[in-house]
């Protein structure tokens, strides 16, 4: 695919030749009039909602998802991980399938390039841990990942872990 338009950065005319990646970008000599502006969109690692859309819930509608994703595209964003936070194992599961199925089902969800999990493999220590609830901390646990990715639909792209973890080596390693 081609599209024309105004560089942001330098304000040249310019061809971009693109499929899921840029593949080409060259200078207009005779650009036509009223290009649009080009510009490149923000990827954001760590959403936990948006818009007063909360991901970490099962119950999160996906017409809210859709709608948080519009809203985040108006900001630049252009895909996201969605994050879910440190709660417990039937939650976790739980939210990772409801943004799964959103994935497929809606028209914004290929926005979402994969899911991030943000704990509960963080530090059990106060402050560390920040506002994640103590309870939920637990050690990293590889049959808990296999778990998240069979939810997700092998979507999960980041985790979050705390490097003190006596099996955290064999856990990052293991991912």
């Amino acid at each position: 695919m081609n599209c024309s338009g105004i560089d942001a950065q330098t304000g040249a005319a310019v061809e971009v030749e693109f499929d899921r990646v840029i593949r080409a970008t060259e200078h207009l000599i005779s650009p036509p009039r009223d290009l649009p502006l080009l510009a490149p969109g923000f990827i954001d690692l760590q959403v936990n909602g948006f818009a007063g859309v909360d991901y970490n819930s099962p119950g999160t509608s996906h017409e809210a998802i859709g709608e948080s994703l519009r809203a985040m595209f108006a900001t630049g964003v252009t895909r996201c991980l969605p994050t879910i936070i440190t709660s417990s194992p039937e939650n976790i599961v739980g939210a990772l399938r409801n943004l799964a199925r959103a994935r497929q089902a809606l028209p914004e969800g290929p926005a979402m390039e994969g899911f991030h999990v943000e704990g509960p493999h963080i530090s059990p220590d106060d402050g560390p841990r920040g506002a994640h609830p103590a309870r939920w901390v637990r050690p990293p646990d590889i049959e808990e990942f296999h778990r998240w990715q069979d939810a997700a639909e092998g979507h999960v792209r980041m985790v979050t872990v705390a490097p003190e973890w006596p099996e955290a080596a064999g856990y990052i390693e293991a991912l």
